[in-house]
């Protein structure tokens, strides 16, 4: 059994996923000292694209889309009111269209 622990946290690690951090990881990685006046040329979709991908993973109307670094990754912070009233904030990997996280403000 400690061979498979061990083996499976070797797997973990080189997929590059980290079981005690909670950093998200994206597609496109951002130098510290990019102005913001530079991100909209590194993504690779454009903010249309990312309330699409957005609104098929949560129905409501989108009232505000950010494109910003988060830890050192591009993406796009999409927010959306449903239909109950109850917010919900999207993170968009702005080179893939991932979903990297969702935070639900109930």
């Amino acid at each position: 059994m400690k061979t498979f622990s061990s083996l499976l946290l070797i797997l973990l690690v080189s997929a590059g996923v980290c079981l005690a951090d909670s950093e998200m990881a994206g597609s496109i990685a951002v130098p510290r000292q990019t102005p913001k006046w530079q991100l909209p040329a590194l993504a690779k979709l454009s903010a249309t694209d990312a309330i699409e991908v957005a609104r098929a993973a949560e129905p409501g109307a989108v009232v505000e889309v950010k494109l910003k670094v988060d830890d050192h990754f591009l993406i796009y912070e999409v927010e959306i009111v449903r239909a109950d009233h109850t917010m919900v904030e999207l993170a968009i990997d702005a080179g893939t269209g991932a979903i990297l996280e969702v935070d639900e403000d109930n």
